[in-house]
């Protein structure tokens, strides 16, 4: 059995369709920012996925890839930079 890790990146509080959103990411186990949750790589998560895909990033455990720490490092220096987004520092994805 397979096991997505997810951080959550962002914050729901400028979406447009919040309630829908806010929903979302409780289903998901998250709702603050860099918060994890372990779900199962289900058909139902990337469901979910698809709908909070620009807040929240999958976290792999294999060794070479980002830490949760330097997740948290990439946004701090993506903010002093004025960046508005971390994705094109941290480049992962759902795929398998």
């Amino acid at each position: 059995m397979a096991w997505l890790v997810l951080v959550q990146v962002r914050s729901e509080i400028r979406e447009q369709d919040r309630r829908v959103i806010h929903d979302t990411l409780r289903g998901l186990g998250l709702g603050k920012v860099w918060r994890v949750s372990v779900l199962e790589d289900t058909r139902e998560t990337y469901g979910l996925l698809e709908r909070v895909k620009h807040m929240v990033l999958p976290l792999d455990c294999r060794p070479g890839r980002p830490t949760l720490d330097e997740l948290k490092a990439y946004q701090r220096q993506a903010q002093r930079t004025g960046c508005r987004t971390m994705r094109a520092k941290v480049t992962v994805s759902f795929d398998n």
